[in-house]
């Protein structure tokens, strides 16, 4: 792994040993008799990025099967396939991919080393730590940390997208209750950062106040779980209402993007930064 660049390095893998262990160690302080195998968590969490298609170069299987054999008085052949199984199949990727498809199996859905490692891989993509590694990854790959489309949409291939796209998610798709509870400081910290950088354009036309102005979108309507309605609430209240102006109702309007509307039980994370809404 030394040519692993900063965001996927040997720290990163520690950090999520440390975490997945952890997470592993609540468990058994909660329900002493789980089926959990702390050797399991630790060796998984610290095999867990030799997969990874970023960097694989194909030969890190052979790899992991010379370990294996080289310590096979101490690692059974069940524990070795156990373990195989869960570096196989941690990658968030897969696991959307496999739940899109309907593909979760009984085992993805008990096996308790998995969760601990997916936890704690999901975990260390979150928080200070989860913006340190987009940020290096993004460098690496030279990839714009912000950027903007020619009609001033959000450039779908920069950074602040990708936190749209997976960041953000993540916490929606932590297992563990130790690993939902370290989720949600990360995730608001993460809220935090983005909402120096969220920013959307507001127009508005008669018979509402005539309007044209930069918004900032709080935090807490960032947060997974919001809806177009809690925005057009909180629009309502900032811009629409102020003055001698008569105070709007956020049912007495609608907001459009490219001319379409945005329904109120929508996910107000259809909304991207520097969209037009009218």
């Amino acid at each position: 792994m030394a040519s692993y660049d900063p965001s996927h390095d040997f720290l990163h893998v520690n950090r999520v040993r440390n975490t997945a262990l952890r997470l592993a160690k609540s468990i058994l302080e909660e329900k002493p008799d789980a089926p959990l195998d702390i050797f399991v968590v630790e060796l998984a969490a610290l095999f867990h990025d030799l997969f990874d298609a970023k960097y694989s170069k194909g030969d890190d299987r052979s790899l992991l099967d010379t370990f294996f054999r080289e310590h096979e008085e101490s690692i059974s052949q069940d524990i070795a396939a156990e373990i195989l199984k869960i570096v196989e199949n941690v990658s968030y990727s897969k696991e959307v991919k496999r739940i899109a498809g309907g593909l979760q199996t009984p085992w993805h859905e008990s096996c308790l080393e998995l969760h601990c490692v997916q936890d704690a891989d999901k975990l260390d993509a979150m928080g200070a730590f989860g913006i340190m590694r987009c940020s290096a990854y993004s460098a690496v790959v030279n990839r714009a940390l912000y950027a903007t489309t020619e009609n001033g949409k959000l450039d779908p291939r920069c950074s602040i997208e990708h936190y749209h796209s997976k960041l953000l998610r993540l916490q929606g798709m932590l297992r563990t209750e130790e690993g939902k509870r370290l989720g949600e400081e990360r995730h608001r910290f993460m809220l935090a950062f983005l909402e120096q950088a969220m920013r959307v354009r507001v127009l508005s036309s008669p018979p509402l106040p005539t309007i044209k102005a930069w918004f900032e979108i709080p935090s807490s309507i960032l947060s997974a779980g919001s809806t177009v309605e809690a925005l057009k609430k909180e629009i309502c209240g900032q811009l629409l209402s102020f003055g001698d102006e008569a105070k709007f109702h956020h049912s007495q309007i609608s907001l459009e993007i490219d001319q379409y509307e945005l329904l109120d039980h929508g996910p107000v994370q259809v909304v991207r930064e520097n969209d037009l809404i009218e």
